[in-house]
């Protein structure tokens, strides 16, 4: 595939291009959305992989315009993004995205992701050939049938002149070779004795009847006819009035066309045209199931599997995303980490399940807990984080305080239970600078509260409590 790579970041830029060119794709860069559309407009693509926020032009932007050249062949669009809100993946659809993978883009899942892609642009490129092939023939039939209508006696098709009795006058040579039947065979005959059947006698002269009475436009009818010698044949007739000196009708001129091959290329388009509905419901099941996949694996990928909270992993990426807003608006942030007392002697007096069991009623408690944007996540062990953004230390204290008050008056299985709570909070006169001091912070308040006697809320105070952050440990 011919894949244009839009990353603004040049350490990602190269390892996606050694990466897709290990898979023997050709690709070409950009650092820019505004430099992706010049170099999409001059050349042509398979596919995109474009980062979602880019200086000059988002990844969004340029979706759009590459979705409004309709001229152009269709281009896969993949986004690269550490978006995950269903809004975001929402506008990403609207603006014609294909398909998202996270920042950074696990290696398999982009492989497999481009797997995709080629197949839909075969299905496309598939489609578009037959239906150019359709709308050929579609013209070609057309312009063939307006032909057939004015043809007259003396041009290469089956043509027989007949009174208005339906005694035949003339029968051309190309009658004589697509009937099988010699002109001194028919001449002289009525039609329903030589081409037509018997029983189509009466029906014949009504044709007649109607053309001498005016239908000026000629009459026109598709009929099957049983070749003596070889295969039935489809047929087009077409009755044309034949005038004489006053203008009156003496008799007809009928040219038969032979649509055997457009009848059975009817046939044989129909069955594809099956067979692209069939492709295309399959491709839409493998899309679903590609996408339930996809929720799947983000599941596994973010969810601690013992209490269903999220893990350790999306609980830093979005602590780094929450720290980055706060410094960004001004905003407090607020963390509070808590932990189980005692929950070493419950381990080795109830044994490893039971524990684990407590982690998991404790999941339990905490997934109802807190607003829509606050994180609720197992930290390690038997000790959890709850990151409150927007949030003073007076509300996380009351938040802390519900949650182990929750706790305490849970009716445990074995004995009773209880939780220490540090908080921490991030505002901009406070000397907290960094997402490790923060949980530094929120650590030594959680100390304190053991040491204190537990089953408490202790709120780091940085006139009462030290920590050596990050930065103090290097110097």
């Amino acid at each position: 595939m011919r894949i244009l790579i839009v990353e603004d970041s040049r350490i990602s830029l190269r390892l996606l291009e050694e990466l897709l060119r290990k898979a023997h794709h050709e690709v070409v860069s950009a650092v820019d959305g505004a430099e992706a559309w010049r170099i999409f407009q001059e050349q042509h693509f398979d596919a995109i992989i474009s980062d979602w926020m880019m200086p000059n032009m988002d990844g969004l932007t340029l979706c759009r315009k590459v979705r409004s050249a309709t001229e152009r062949p269709y281009c896969y669009f993949i986004l690269l993004t550490s978006r995950d809100q269903r809004e975001d993946k929402q506008a990403g659809m609207e603006a014609g995205a294909d398909d998202f993978l996270v920042k950074p883009p696990d290696p398999t899942d982009l492989m497999a992701r481009l797997g995709v892609a080629q197949r839909i642009l075969d299905m496309q490129e598939r489609l578009r050939a037959q239906s150019a092939q359709m709308q050929e023939l579609m013209s070609y039939l057309e312009l063939s049938n307006k032909r057939f209508a004015e043809l007259y006696m003396g041009l290469p098709i089956a043509c027989v002149t007949c009174d208005l009795e339906g005694r035949v006058q003339e029968w051309n040579r190309a009658s004589e070779q697509l009937f099988g039947i010699r002109a001194q065979e028919a001449v002289q005959h009525f039609l329903w004795e030589t081409l037509y059947p018997a029983e189509k006698e009466w029906e014949l002269r009504d044709k007649l009847h109607a053309l001498q009475k005016g239908a000026g436009g000629g009459l026109e009818e598709e009929w099957c006819y049983a070749h003596p010698d070889s295969n039935p044949r489809h047929l087009v007739c077409y009755s044309i009035p034949l005038k004489g000196h006053n203008d009156a009708v003496v008799g007809a001129i009928m040219a038969h066309v032979d649509i055997t091959s457009r009848v059975l290329l009817e046939q044989q388009l129909s069955e594809q045209l099956a067979l692209s509905q069939r492709l295309n419901a399959e491709l839409d099941r493998q899309r679903r199931d590609l996408a339930r996949a996809n929720q799947k694996l983000e599941e596994l990928s973010t969810l601690d599997p013992l209490t269903g909270l999220a893990n350790r992993r999306l609980f830093w990426e979005r602590i780094n995303e929450y720290f980055a807003q706060a410094t960004r608006t001004k905003l407090p942030l607020s963390l509070l980490l808590f932990d189980v007392d005692h929950f070493k002697s419950y381990n080795d007096s109830y044994g490893h399940s039971a524990g684990d069991k407590l982690l998991h009623i404790l999941g339990e408690l905490l997934r109802g807990l807190g607003r829509t944007e606050d994180l609720v996540a197992r930290y390690g062990g038997e000790e959890f984080a709850m990151v409150l953004p927007a949030t003073d230390a007076a509300g996380a204290k009351a938040v802390a305080e519900r949650i182990r008050t929750l706790v305490e008056n849970h009716c445990w299985p074995l004995r009773a239970v209880t939780i220490s709570i540090g908080i921490a909070t991030y505002d901009a006169t406070q000397s907290i600078q960094s997402v490790q001091q923060l949980i530094d912070a929120a650590d030594v308040a959680l100390y304190k509260a053991k040491q204190e006697g537990r089953n408490r809320v202790v709120v780091y105070d940085p006139k009462k409590h030290r920590f050596e952050g990050k930065e103090e440990q290097a110097a």
